[in-house]
Order: structure tokens, then C-alpha cells, then sequence
């Protein structure tokens, strides 16, 4: 019998003790790192998506005020 299981013997269900073992919480704390890995991520990624809609909407802009000009020069040669 493991420790735990001997520790368990002595004490009382209705105290409603939990005995965990270190591979459990590193288990546990892996996964919790996983999701939040996970989770910056998707912020990341929804970061360079606005990013990239910032860069075209300025592009945008830039090219309508300068459609005149690129006009007359694509007329010009």
C-alpha cells in the first residue's frame, strides 16, 4: 500500500480531506499553462488581424486623396 492510501486510513470522511500526489498538480498546472498558452494565442492572432485591417485602411485613405494625381501621371507616361 502507498503512503497515501496509509494516510487516508486515519482520516475521517467527514473531514472531506483531499490527498493529491506531485505528478497530479504537475499535471494540472501543465494543463493550466497549455490553455493559457492557448488563450495568448488568440489574442495574438486577433491582434495582427486588427493590425492588418489598421494598415489597409490607412493604404486605402492614402490612395483615395492620391487618385488624382496618380491619374494625371498615368496620362502623362
Amino acid at each position: 500500500m502507498n503512503q497515501i492510501g496509509m494516510v487516508t486510513d486515519y482520516i475521517d470522511p467527514a473531514e472531506r480531506v483531499v490527498a493529491t500526489t506531485v505528478k497530479d498538480r504537475q499535471e494540472g498546472l501543465g494543463s493550466l499553462f497549455g490553455n493559457l498558452f492557448s488563450f495568448f494565442n488568440l489574442i495574438a492572432f486577433i491582434a495582427l488581424l486588427l493590425g492588418g485591417v489598421g494598415v489597409a485602411s490607412s493604404v486605402q485613405v492614402y490612395l483615395r486623396e492620391r487618385r488624382s494625381t496618380l491619374a494625371l501621371l498615368r496620362c502623362l507616361g
